[in-house]
């Protein structure tokens, strides 16, 4: 059985990778126009026989995606949503979309920037064209006049935020979908255009492997019922996809290699495709083309054949076909199963690959209107001198295009400095003497380290080094500081690549200062807020009869205002020094809210702006940072934060902070996780399946933006799998883990700097010539 999974796993492998069979002349010398969205805005792209035009469309802002109807043009950007009939006059559509504000701080002046909150996915229903959904971190909303007001449909039942995509269909009653990075799919019916309550609909839908919910659901995809005539909104013409007089509803997941198919009158997902078990793969943007869905995975576009696909539970079976330019006029191939359900689109890879090559910008999203059975799309009637193309519904629409890099690619400019570095974190105290650091030199010799994190403001809210500017000191307390200029030196003589932690709203020194001024306030004691949680402990009276009270046991933290652009000013200070003192690198950590306590409810922030929020809070300060900063920023997550696509708890939300940060560091530890996560037979992997999977979850949730960059376990913890299997075996798991998800480097943590279990360049050879991922993975990483 693990052979044949294998060899199926091998001939899916050897599909995906088929042989791109147009050469670059030929690519570059087709014929197109496009719409292409980047980084830099919107472009018009036209090509003809080799000659390239591009003109600006849109600069204000990046665009994520576009949508195209008759006479009519839309972007999803980050700035909201903007609208076009021509091109070239442009409006926002957001009103009734909930705004962030962020404070800006330049040359000590406050400003405020108010912003579009981030817009997860934007659709339009397939029949009703002024009919459209959008998700913030807010929830869902829907809009009947094509953006000029939005209603809030309210926040799927979820306990955190973190919706991935959204969709809009008539069942007949409108129906809205919504998909949850955590907990799958739900559904509300809206009747006579009145809210009713969202549902679950994940019955059909992959489980998280060791875990009672759905794996993301990347995308959702609604095709219109046939029709008489032609229908207006995007993608209408499509309708060879749809054979049936309700609407045609297809899901594809974003770690799983599943395709399904709604079956709405039993509410659950048939699955369509079942990819063979093996390395890890990320699929998004579902859309129609012709007789076929086309989708994105790691590097490669792929098209399936739904209506040839084997919908038995048990079908298996492959026919080997090679790989073939396809268009949506071709004829579909013979056979049933997996090599003529899915295959690779060479062709159209490599036009949109060349096109990345070109644009002004990162590419995310481009509309291809591109030859058709009924000929070449034609101009705009509304416009005599630009080429400007209408909708005729045979565009090609495909955004999530960071899925078209190599795996592994990081599009951040500081990745390449900073890539491939697997390093400690060195307690501050081992490095305040040439004796104390001496053992760690020469474990980072002898184990082939080559970074170093280092305590530059403790948790404790001290500065570890000698400040030379003032407005330092006047703010905080220097503690048994180490010799900075001393230990740099030493460490650029070793090739070690330095790393300074700074921590940042976990700060009793400073929130100390003045009376608590910057302190989290508790508004029932009207004074510095700190966590607790409540036990209950026996007394003995004198007569010695016993007695219950409950006792307050205060959490060993204190906070500072996470909003208070002070604070904000005086880690700046803090990281400027360290960068001019000739740190490689600024780590910031604690750059959350508190988030322990079971009085929470009674914290306050005091330097609150009118507007602003967690995640609103905690952007402005990487802003500000970012802009004050040359060398590269790492951030230190939670694990949960960095493995799902969710702010829960901290205010965390990867996908946001990645625009400010160069590397993200998710704390996995398998010991701070549910002991059953990710713990299927062979159990002893665990630390392996988290970490590969992790890094390379966190890397696809970014976009590609920024380098992963883990905190790995070096440390034992009383917990009911660590009891059981941590070793040296277990540290080692972690490190081929990282590296085999593109070495994007790690960095061991031990507080106490005990480093024993750390492996040996030999031990790492050894384990992997006899440890094979990809045929572990293929047998049980996905079950």
């Amino acid at each position: 059985m693990a052979k044949a999974r294998m060899l199926l796993f091998l001939l899916f492998y050897i599909l995906l990778q088929g042989i791109i069979l147009s050469s670059v002349q030929a690519q570059t010398s087709s014929s197109f126009r496009a719409l292409a969205g980047t980084t830099q805005g919107l472009f018009f792209i036209t090509r003809n026989q080799g000659e390239e035009r591009m003109s600006p469309l849109w600069q204000e802002g990046e665009v994520k995606k576009i949508l195209v109807q008759k006479g009519r043009y839309i972007l999803l950007t980050d700035q909201g949503i903007w609208v076009s009939s021509n091109l070239q006059k442009w409006e926002p559509r957001n009103r009734g979309l909930p705004i962030k504000t962020l404070k800006i701080i330049q040359e000590g002046k406050k400003t405020f920037l108010q912003q579009v909150q981030d817009i997860k996915d934007l659709e339009i229903h397939p029949d009703e064209p002024d009919t459209w959904v959008c998700a913030t971190r807010e929830g869902v909303f829907i809009t009947y006049t094509a953006g000029q007001e939005w209603v809030s449909l309210g926040m799927p039942p979820a306990r955190t935020n973190g919706i991935k995509a959204v969709a809009v269909a008539s069942l007949p009653e409108l129906t809205v979908f919504a998909s949850h990075s955590i907990y799958g799919v739900f559904f509300l019916t809206l009747d006579n255009r009145r809210n009713r309550t969202w549902q679950s609909l994940n019955g059909g839908l992959e489980l998280h492997p060791s875990t009672a919910n759905p794996d993301e659901v990347a995308d959702i995809l609604v095709l219109p019922a046939p029709k008489g005539s032609q229908n207006q909104s995007q993608g209408a013409t499509n309708k060879n996809l749809n054979t049936g007089e309700m609407p045609s509803i297809y899901a594809i997941q974003t770690f799983q290699p599943r395709l399904y198919a709604l079956s709405w009158q039993n509410k659950r997902f048939d699955a369509l495709w079942k990819g063979p078990e093996g390395p890890f793969m990320t699929f998004d943007s579902l859309r129609p083309w012709g007789e076929r869905l086309i989708a994105l995975s790691e590097g490669k576009i792929l098209s399936f054949i739904p209506s040839k696909v084997d919908k038995s539970p048990q079908s298996n079976t492959t026919r080997e076909s090679p790989p073939r330019e396809v268009s949506p006029s071709s004829p579909l191939p013979d056979g049933q199963g997996l090599a003529s359900m899915v295959r690779q689109e060479p062709s159209l890879q490599g036009m949109l690959q060349a096109l990345k090559e070109t644009v002004p910008g990162y590419l995310n999203g481009i509309v291809l209107f591109s030859e058709t059975p009924s000929g070449p799309v034609s101009p705009s009637a509304s416009s005599e001198t630009e080429p400007f193309p209408s909708s005729s519904g045979n565009e090609l629409v495909l955004s999530e295009l960071y899925l078209l890099d190599q795996p592994g690619a990081v599009r951040n400019t500081a990745a390449p400095q900073a890539r491939g570095k697997e390093g400690i974190y060195l307690p501050v105290n081992h490095a305040l003497s040439p004796k104390s650091l001496a053992p760690y030199l020469s474990l980072m010799a002898e184990r082939h380290i080559n970074l170093v994190v280092i305590d530059m403001k403790d948790d404790y809210g001290r500065l570890r080094f000698s400040p030379q500017n003032p407005t330092i000191t006047a703010k905080g307390r220097v503690f048994n500081p180490i010799n900075l200029d001393t230990f740099l030196t030493t460490m650029k003589q070793q090739g070690i690549y330095t790393v300074a932690r700074v921590v940042v709203f976990k700060d009793p020194e400073l929130a100390r200062k003045e009376g608590g001024r910057y302190a989290v306030w508790d508004k029932t004691t009207n004074s510095p807020w700190r966590g607790y949680y409540e036990t209950q402990r026996t007394l003995q009276d004198a007569q010695g009869s016993e007695n219950s009270e409950t006792h307050r046991v205060f959490y060993d933290e204190s906070w500072v205002d996470p909003y208070s652009e002070v604070v904000w000013q005086y880690i700046g200070d803090i990281a400027k020094e360290l960068e001019a003192r000739g740190f490689d690198e600024i780590q910031f950590d604690y750059i959350r809210f508190p988030t322990d306590g079971i009085n929470l409810k009674d914290a306050t922030y005091r330097w609150r702006e009118a507007g602003m929020d967690m995640e609103s809070a905690i952007l402005s300060f990487l802003r500000h940072m970012r802009s004050i900063l040359s060398v590269p920023i790492s951030i230190d997550i939670y694990g949960a934060n960095g493995w799902y696509r969710t702010g829960a708890r901290t205010g965390q939300e990867l996908e946001v902070l990645s625009r400010y940060a160069d590397i993200v560091c998710p704390m996995y530890y398998p010991s701070h996780f549910e002991q059953t996560f990710m713990a299927q037979e062979p159990a002893e992997l665990r630390p392996y399946r988290i970490y590969y999977q992790g890094t390379l979850r966190a890397q696809r949730i970014t976009r590609n933006r920024a380098l992963i960059r883990p905190y790995a376990q070096a440390f034992f913890l009383n917990v009911a799998y660590d009891r059981k299997y941590y070793s040296p075996t277990y540290v080692l798991y972690q490190l081929l883990a990282t590296r085999d998800a593109g070495n994007p480097g790690l960095t061991y943590w031990n507080n106490v700097g005990r480093y024993d279990d750390i492996p040996f360049p030999e031990q790492v050879l050894s384990m992997r010539s006899s440890f094979s991922p990809f045929e572990t993975r293929s047998a049980s990483f996905l079950e």
